[in-house]
């Protein structure tokens, strides 16, 4: 990462947000930004007092809706509801989300139509309201490039609340890991595991033990040197190098989402001795806190737990040092992982206040577990540069024809694409365009290309 050339230098030197300096990161009294693309849908939940201020050239028609998915403009002191044709954007995810909430089950979409043309469009919530921005556009406008540009929103919460990300399936659990403590808990096979940080800049060290090796006294863990070997990088990521194995080289977790892609597998967690060593002896650590939290499952404690450090930043640098600076992640970001196996986990949110590997500041961390069912895709964060708005990585309208041809997907800005196709290989793909026809995805430049001979 450190030898790409960005568009934007990411150092601590600029940007100041209560006494510290790092560019990237939005003040919290900065609110959460959003962008909505032509022909595209974002959904925004908004209590009481909430602020949602639209800015940018062009048109946005608003949907609000209460918890039983009837329209309720009013709740955003908006009116003069019209029916928004459900062709003009990608309305499906809305008529579900209404449907499933109670909501008339028919395309007619009632929307109140705003025009952003400079100045923003300031809108407070009067009661809670589920909002839905829609960017209505004809598919010709967007393949030829005459759409209207991209439209920006930004979210601030009333009086400091902490926004929790949209849940991605149907929730089985979640609790808040407080700082400086964790947390012990089960999952099963196939299920998914969310691991949030709330305020930005927090590491959260974890582990997972398989629950079948602890009924035989044996404490299979997550080997970060087995699985560095295995995925040939220093962490796993999503795509095809995405798991976390033990020592015996069986995997136990999926990675199937990232928004930070900045963590650590080399440190230990956090222990007493090196506080000591500090001169801070008897200062809280993730160690002895795992070793609380596991012990109800039969675990023996541990002087030091190897862990995966989520959010932790670090690197090694050309004189072989292992170094670490503030965390790249910000609020709200998150890794989700698939179980492989049935497994006892722990998460901590860790109390390191004497450097800056928490921002100088431990805040909490937020757990989700989604039962097996959830339709969770792969995906990675994608920001235009280092301080713009986050969105995650989507498949591309050939992905259900390409996915049983090939594993083997990277993202491409923000869109998911093939690498290569192993059944043929490089040397058939060759021949292939030499003496047949060939479709390149290039969804991410709005086309696909056609070779052959």
């Amino acid at each position: 990462m450190l030898d790409q050339r960005v568009l934007q230098s990411f150092s601590n030197a600029g940007q100041e947000v209560l006494g510290r300096r790092f560019p990237g990161f939005r003040p919290r009294s900065g609110g959460t930004e959003f962008t909505i693309q032509p022909r595209s849908i974002r959904k925004l939940s908004l209590e009481s007092g909430d602020l949602l201020a639209i800015s940018g050239n062009g048109t946005v028609a608003v949907a609000a809706f209460d918890a039983g998915g009837q329209p309720r403009p009013s709740h955003l002191g908006l009116q003069g509801l019209v029916a928004i044709d459900a062709e003009s954007f990608h309305a499906q995810p809305l008529l579900g989300w209404v449907a499933a909430n109670g909501g008339a089950d028919d395309e007619a979409i009632q929307a109140v139509p705003l025009e952003s043309r400079g100045e923003p469009v300031i809108l407070k919530a009067r009661d809670s309201v589920t909002a839905w921005l829609i960017r209505p556009a004809k598919r010709e406008d967007l393949v030829c490039g005459t759409a209207q540009g991209v439209i920006s929103a930004t979210l601030q919460p009333a009086g400091g609340r902490t926004m929790l990300p949209d849940p991605l399936g149907k929730v089985r659990e979640e609790f808040t890991v407080l700082r400086g403590s964790a947390r012990a808990y089960e999952i099963k096979r196939g299920e998914f595991v969310q691991i949030i940080d709330l305020e930005g800049q927090q590491c959260s060290d974890f582990q997972a033990i398989r629950m079948r090796g602890l009924d035989r006294d044996e404490e299979l863990v997550i080997d970060s040197t087995a699985t560095r070997s295995m995925v040939r990088r220093a962490y796993p990521g999503p795509g095809l190098f995405d798991k976390f194995y033990d020592a015996s080289l069986a995997p136990l977790l999926q990675v199937i989402q990232d928004s930070c892609g900045r963590h650590d597998t080399f440190g230990m967690a956090c222990t007493a001795r090196g506080y000591e060593e500090r001169g801070f002896p008897g200062h809280v650590n993730c160690s002895d806190n795992m070793s609380l939290a596991f012990a109800p499952f039969g675990v023996a404690p541990r002087v030091a737990w190897p862990a995966v450090n989520f959010f932790w930043n670090t690197w090694i640098d050309p004189r072989h040092q292992i170094q670490t600076e503030e965390s790249h992640s910000r609020a709200g970001d998150f890794v989700v992982m698939k179980a492989l196996d049935d497994l006892v986990c722990t998460s901590t949110a860790c109390p390191d206040d004497i450097d800056p590997i928490n921002g100088w500041n431990p805040t909490d961390i937020h757990v989700r577990i989604y039962e097996s069912d959830s339709a969770i895709q792969r995906a990675v964060a994608y920001r235009p540069k280092e301080d713009g708005p986050m969105s995650m990585s989507q498949t591309s309208a050939f992905h259900l024809r390409l996915e049983p041809l090939t594993n083997a997907f990277a993202p491409a800005r923000d869109l998911w694409s093939p690498v290569s196709f192993p059944a043929h290989g490089t040397l058939g793909e060759y021949w292939a365009c030499r003496t047949a026809v060939t479709v390149q995805d290039m969804s991410g430049l709005r086309k696909f290309d056609v070779i052959g001979p």
